[in-house]
């Protein structure tokens, strides 16, 4: 019996661990994104791209939807991707 709530508790570790993986990650491409689009603004100030702007952006916004459980992970993902191409 203590096994198996050893193997849950594990589970659920792991679990945790890999959605922090995840937002970290996508820490990491936003702060990428936010850098492209300093470096986008400092070389044509007149006239930035407005599509690329704002992808930083909306990609947070989706993952306050995904975090606050209004869109899967899956829908995440998928948006994202859009996003991105």
């Amino acid at each position: 019996m203590i096994w198996i709530l050893l193997v849950i508790v594990l589970i659920v570790i792991i679990v945790l661990a890999s959605r922090s993986s995840k937002n970290k990650k996508l820490d990491e491409q936003i702060k990428r994104l936010d850098i492209e689009k300093k470096k986008q603004e400092i070389n044509n100030p007149t006239s930035p791209d407005p599509a690329k702007v704002s992808i930083a952006d909306e990609i947070e916004k989706l993952r306050k939807l995904k975090d606050n459980g209004t869109i899967t992970e899956r829908e995440f993902e998928e948006q994202k991707r859009k996003i991105l191409s």
